[in-house]
């Protein structure tokens, strides 16, 4: 073992190159907070890119236009670099407003793909001669798979004929082909991609929320999933056959789980949804019942272990109460064309989506009417709130850092021009349209007892949000608590001890008690 020159700052990631010989590091500076402790927003700095050669000569930066690098890839040659940057460092910028350029190794622009990138990882084809990326939609909220030809810089769809979503590609050893991850409805699957056609034929089904997998030359996968009985383990696909190759969680199998199902409803306009339903052990009629939502909207509940610090359903379940996880219109894996039906329409046909759900369930005998209470995180904390207001199905509330007063949610977020107003347009001149769709306008019509939890250090749906739905519910006599975590951001895990998760789903199940079950 050797030591190599190390690139100055903090790695965040590196890549082989093809040919051996340099690795590709990403870098972001150290944070030397000024004296003062100002900070200016502007000040902020992305990672680089510096190359390393193996045979111990000097590591070097890479300069590039954008001063911001998200992802690299590298070239089958390994003589130039795939980068997805943007001339902004902020996490906007990562997740909505980057791009995908080709460089060669003195950093010289070769070619700029189109489109605003996502998150997807990007990858050039064995021979170099096409490139699979992701980028956003039209509509600023889907985002679509494209095959760009380096020869004569035409963009391609892929899975444009496929009506679920693609999360991760990689190329196979013939070239012409793609091995993919997506999810279809309620089911993560792996799926055979044709390059040329762009068609996508799901092959092996998977459970939980993989999101990126491995691969090796002869086409063996390697993938985290899970089962509704079987929480996140790695799992080996070869030839189509998935196999299981850790037992992580062994305990589990001596639990009541009770029963796990995929259901199906027809909403008012006859379209057909779906979402999971669990069961506690034993327990199959007129059950007292959580509605629990989904983060995004553009998200979406997949069939696998639903046991964690925002996944209640299994911790219900074991204590009596039942968890209805519906995907209404604005989710992911149903195409674009549903998931853009919630623009300017927060609250409205995904609400009746949810309560057309509930009806159903109501009606076969599984709820027990009178006894349903609403909850989720993140967005589903903001449809908790708004249903709140909006409903009188409802027993009780529990919003999860939901946004309650959405134009002031849109200008404090750190995601200020790519998440809300692709839905709802300019903060300032739409702020009536905002508003309209904003539970906290709503406080009047709130009857029913409410539990607020947030993260303190939340900068994706900043803490004001709910406090000012719990001081406008406590100016009003309104039985509500709020509950925040010190130094938690908006999406707990790993980022926050086994405590403070534990402690969320232990309010929930405490609060779900005092409220719904009594």
């Amino acid at each position: 073992m050797r030591s190599l020159a190390a690139p100055p700052g903090n790695i965040k990631s590196f890549r082989w190159a093809p040919d051996g010989k340099t690795l590709l590091v990403l870098v972001t500076p150290e944070d030397h907070p000024a004296a003062s402790g100002a900070r200016a927003t502007s000040g902020q700095k992305g990672a680089r890119v510096f190359l390393v050669p193996l045979d111990g000569r000097r590591a070097h930066a890479l300069t590039v236009a954008d001063p911001a690098v998200f992802d690299a890839a590298w070239a089958p040659d390994s003589r130039s670099i795939l980068v997805r940057s943007s001339d902004d460092p902020s996490l906007d910028a990562f997740w909505y407003r980057s791009h995908m350029t080709v460089v060669d190794l003195d950093g010289h622009e070769l070619a700029r793909l189109p489109g605003h990138a996502t998150a997807v990882h990007p990858g050039f084809s064995p021979d170099g001669r096409h490139i699979v990326y992701g980028v956003f939609a039209a509509d600023g909220i889907s985002g679509e798979i494209r095959r760009y030809d380096c020869s004569d810089h035409t963009i391609h769809p892929i899975g444009a004929d496929w009506s679920g979503s693609l999360r991760a590609l990689h190329w196979n050893a013939d070239g012409k082909t793609l091995t993919a991850i997506g999810i279809a409805d309620v089911t993560p699957t792996l799926a055979d991609v044709d390059a040329e056609t762009g068609h996508v034929t799901p092959t092996t089904p998977l459970g939980g929320e993989p999101y990126d997998f491995s691969m090796t030359k002869d086409g063996t996968v390697a993938v985290i999933a899970s089962r509704p009985d079987d929480p996140d383990n790695i799992w080996v696909i070869r030839h189509g056959q998935a196999t299981r190759v850790t037992d992580l969680d062994p305990q589990v199998r001596a639990w009541p789980l009770g029963t796990q199902r995929v259901i199906h409803w027809q909403s008012k306009d006859g379209t057909t949804l779906s979402g999971l339903l669990v069961l506690p052990p034993g327990t199959l009629r007129n059950i007292p019942l959580l509605v629990q939502i989904h983060g995004g909207p553009y998200d979406a509940w997949p069939n696998g272990w639903l046991g964690s610090w925002h996944d209640w359903a299994r911790m219900l379940a074991a204590n009596g109460i039942a968890t209805f996880m519906p995907n209404p219109r604005g989710s992911d894996g149903r195409g674009p064309e549903f998931a853009r039906a919630t623009v300017h329409d927060w609250g409205g046909v995904d609400a009746q989506d949810i309560l057309d759900g509930i009806g159903a369930l109501e009606r076969d005998g599984t709820a027990a009417a009178g006894r349903i209470a609403i909850g989720g995180w993140s967005y589903g904390g903001f449809m908790a709130a708004w249903l709140a207001g909006h409903s009188d199905r409802f027993r009780t509330a529990i919003d999860g850092a939901g946004p309650t007063q959405l134009s002031a949610m849109a200008l404090t977020t750190d995601v200020t021009t790519g998440f809300l107003p692709p839905y709802f347009g300019d903060p300032i001149r739409e702020r009536a349209l905002y508003d309209a769709h904003s539970p906290l306008f709503a406080v009047d019509a709130i009857t029913i007892p409410m539990l607020l939890m947030h993260g303190a250090a939340d900068a994706r749906v900043p803490p004001e949000q709910s406090r000012m739905l719990f001081n406008a519910l406590r100016a009003r006599g309104h039985r509500v608590e709020r509950v925040t975590y010190a130094g938690a951001p908006h999406w707990f895990g790993g980022s926050v001890s086994s405590a403070t998760e534990t402690d969320v789903q232990a309010r929930v199940l405490a609060w779900l008690r005092g409220t719904l079950v009594q």
